[in-house]
């Protein structure tokens, strides 16, 4: 397939969709993260009925042990469709590879910007390699 000049997908922004943050005392720490295990990553796909807009939600856990800290992000990128890609299945690929590396740089931020507000010891993301998702 040959695309018309420019990317197959463009980012156009992200919005936050849901911010939770909680400080345990560590016992409480303990029994939350046996209840509910922290840093799952779960991403959704979607696509306007013409193919030419696309979304990704992402959502993620983190936790932080030393400051008794468990929260979760959820965001939601845009991204516009380059119109010479019509296929369904591959506008899907290339939303959850390239889509989603795009967007987790920005939750891998807030992740930060949220922890390092209530203590200097900075919760920080693991890198993913999203080909692994597809």
């Amino acid at each position: 397939m040959e695309h018309t000049n420019g990317p197959v997908i463009k980012f156009q922004g992200y919005r936050i969709k849901k911010i939770k943050y909680n400080l345990y005392t560590p016992d409480d720490f303990n029994t939350k993260i046996s209840d509910e295990g922290t840093e799952k990553l779960s991403f959704s796909i979607s696509l306007s009925d013409d193919h030419k807009v696309g979304q990704v939600e992402m959502k993620t856990g983190f936790s932080n042990e030393s400051n008794f800290q468990i929260g979760e992000v959820s965001v939601i990128g845009q991204f516009n469709i380059n119109p010479a890609v019509t296929e369904r299945e591959q506008i899907k690929m290339y939303l959850s590879q390239n889509g989603a590396a795009m967007l987790y740089p920005y939750v891998r931020v807030i992740t930060s910007m949220i922890t390092a507000l209530d203590k200097g010891n900075v919760s920080i993301l693991k890198t993913v390699n999203f080909t692994e998702f597809s």
